[in-house]
């Protein structure tokens, strides 16, 4: 086993290593088994579907793409997929629906000169330092197109409850709540 799958050796990796060592740490998660049964809970797809509503969408962090995946190819007129691991990414392209495009990239300073509509974090917020959340949510909201919304979802949100304040900042919040019936995940919609 790659050290860097390894629950302690990964989180020091993915919050304090330079790119690079990000990268292989998220690479060694993949290749390791941990991350290869993803599936997408109902009211985060749904919720997708509503809020784009046929628009363009980037998912940072996207994984293998569980969530581009669940999606009706209706939902949406393209998707983008970022992710700074080549395993990911690797993945996400064998399955990918059309219309789904995916790229090599640090989703903290990705610009390909596009505008989106919606823009997820889906999960993967919080492998951003918790120092450049601000930054990041700032460079992408430049990114969007004029009624364009971020949608975050978040795995054990009490966890992450100052992460979701630093979020929801000088935000207008369109919807906030549980992503599943009595589950950890909490479902941020922000415009």
């Amino acid at each position: 086993m790659n050290i860097l799958a390894l629950p302690g050796i990964h989180l020091l990796a993915h919050k304090f290593g330079w790119p690079s060592l990000r990268a292989k740490a998220f690479d060694a998660k993949y290749n390791s088994g941990h991350w290869t049964n993803m599936d997408e809970c109902p009211e985060v797809l749904r919720t997708v579907e509503r809020v784009n509503a046929g628009g363009d969408i980037a998912i940072l962090g996207c994984g293998t793409n569980a969530l581009g995946r669940g999606l009706s190819p209706h939902s949406y007129a393209t998707l983008t997929g970022l992710d700074m691991s080549l395993e990911a990414i690797r993945r996400s392209k064998e399955s990918a629906p059309p219309h789904q495009y995916f790229q090599l990239a640090d989703m903290e300073i990705f610009n390909d000169n596009r505008k989106y509509d919606t823009v997820i974090f889906h999960e993967s917020i919080y492998y951003i330092p918790s120092n450049r959340v601000r930054d990041a949510l700032n460079h992408w909201r430049k990114q969007l197109r004029p009624d364009g919304k971020i949608i975050i979802t978040i795995a054990q949100a009490e966890r992450y409850r100052d992460l979701i304040a630093t979020a929801l900042e000088g935000a207008t919040v369109l919807e906030d709540g549980p992503a599943q019936s009595g589950g950890q995940r909490r479902l941020i919609v922000l415009q």
